[in-house]
């Protein structure tokens, strides 16, 4: 999917934060890496994340969404407390709470 958009603002800003507001169902760091691998163009031109755009510059962005297989794991958990409204776990460090790539 491409986007092609002209900014209209007053003030500058580095390209990464003002793709991220616009698009707020993608990180930083997810928009950072679409720049890094030239997939952001402003004014034509292949830019990096520092670069600040002005009143006027025309964006193009190319999303390439990437799809990824979830497959459950069998982990033991240590459950601290439950009731019928909560459940309270002691979580291992180095075990994911959200599915990643």
């Amino acid at each position: 999917m491409k986007y092609n958009f002209c900014v209209i603002s007053d003030k500058k800003q580095r390209v990464d934060i003002f793709l991220s507001a616009l698009f707020p169902d993608f990180s930083r760091s997810y928009i950072q890496k679409m720049i890094d691998k030239s997939q952001v163009q402003v004014n034509s031109k292949i830019v990096n994340k520092n670069i600040k755009i002005d009143n006027k510059d025309e964006i193009s962005l190319e999303v390439k969404l990437e799809s990824f297989f979830v497959k459950a794991e069998e982990i033991s958990l240590a459950i601290v407390y439950e009731d019928e409204n909560i459940l309270i776990i002691n979580k291992e460090a180095g075990i994911n709470t959200h599915p990643t790539p």
